[in-house]
């Protein structure tokens, strides 16, 4: 659809995907839900790393280092902000499901435009300023699919 090649368009202008391969590390952050507060930035500096573990459909494999990296350590800290006290593994059940967070493209169909991290919103900071802000990149997206409609 329009909207996901304007997505696409948008997130690599804005990232330079793959994110793995082009950031050696970045800072995330969360909105927290109701609030138009900020939780504290996570330091995130072994997504390449994790990555390829997370690249997997099922978490039985997933090795246990994995659970103690900031990567989740970060994105298991969005989660718990609508989903508190779970743990990461039973608010999705498939780890690759967490990559897709940083392409909300993925879910960019038809008549929908919808990305979910645990329906938290997040910031990133890139290492050269740059910043991709959930918020403004789905409102770039719905603009790109009304225009099209």
């Amino acid at each position: 659809p329009t909207c996901a090649r304007r997505g696409s368009a948008l997130l690599s202008s804005q990232l330079g995907f793959p994110l793995s391969a082009s950031v050696p590390f970045f800072y995330i952050r969360f909105h927290k839900p109701n609030s138009s507060k900020l939780t504290e930035w996570f330091l995130v500096d072994d997504f390449a790393t994790v990555m390829p573990e997370l690249n997997r459909k099922y978490w039985d494999p997933v090795p246990d280092w994995v659970f103690e990296s900031k990567t989740l350590r970060a994105l298991a800290a969005g989660a718990a902000l609508i989903f508190r006290g779970m743990d990461i593994r039973d608010v999705t059940k498939s780890p690759s499901s967490l990559l897709e967070v940083f392409d909300p493209t993925v879910h960019c169909k038809g008549n929908w435009t919808y990305t979910i991290w645990a329906g938290v919103d997040f910031v990133i900071l890139l290492p050269d300023g740059r910043v991709l802000d959930k918020r403004l990149f789905l409102l770039e997206l719905l603009k790109a699919y009304a225009d099209a409609a």
